[in-house]
């Protein structure tokens, strides 16, 4: 562990690294240790392929999840792994998270899944299940009215309209 701390203060990260993978290769079970490495190959290293190898075996192993699975996301995301990213999402959804944090996790499922995948029903879902748990999100009602349009729904688009009016009115 010492010599770890010496890398880690000099800022040896490609031997830290290659101490890490070797460590964690023979005692496997640190969720800890997996998380330092995924960390280290994200930020030091910019090797988000390596992160994101990291970071699953920390999920693996136990490591907390929401940490693990929002490093998991960027690393995925900076890989361009849409499809990945969106289960990173889902699997965020199914802890047990604020309604705040619920309608940011459910806007960016919405736009990864329209943007990104191009999974139009999925990401109108997503869009409404945000406006569901938090009905005052501008964000995602006109991220929701914006899908809609692009798909010439044009009634619900005009109705989405109609709420955001009364969302700006005042009290």
């Amino acid at each position: 562990h010492r010599l770890l701390d010496l890398l880690r203060g000099d800022g040896s990260f490609v031997e830290l690294e290659e101490r890490l993978a070797a460590r964690l290769a023979r005692a496997p079970d640190d969720p800890e240790a997996w998380i330092e490495l995924a960390r280290l190959r994200e930020a030091s290293l910019h090797a988000p392929a390596g992160a994101a190898d990291a970071y699953r075996e920390a999920l693996r192993r136990g490591a907390e999840p929401g940490l693990a699975l929002r490093g998991l996301r960027r690393a995925c995301s900076a890989l361009g792994d849409w499809p990945e990213v969106a289960r990173t999402l889902e699997a965020e959804l199914e802890r047990d998270v604020s309604p705040a944090r619920r309608a940011d996790l459910l806007r960016e499922l919405g736009e990864v899944t329209w943007h990104r995948l191009g999974a139009t029903t999925r990401a109108s879902r997503a869009f409404a299940a945000a406006l569901e748990a938090d009905p005052r999100d501008l964000v995602s009602l006109r991220s929701l009215r914006a899908l809609l349009a692009s798909m010439e729904d044009w009634r619900g688009a005009l109705d989405l309209v109609e709420s955001e009016i009364e969302l700006l009115q005042p009290l």
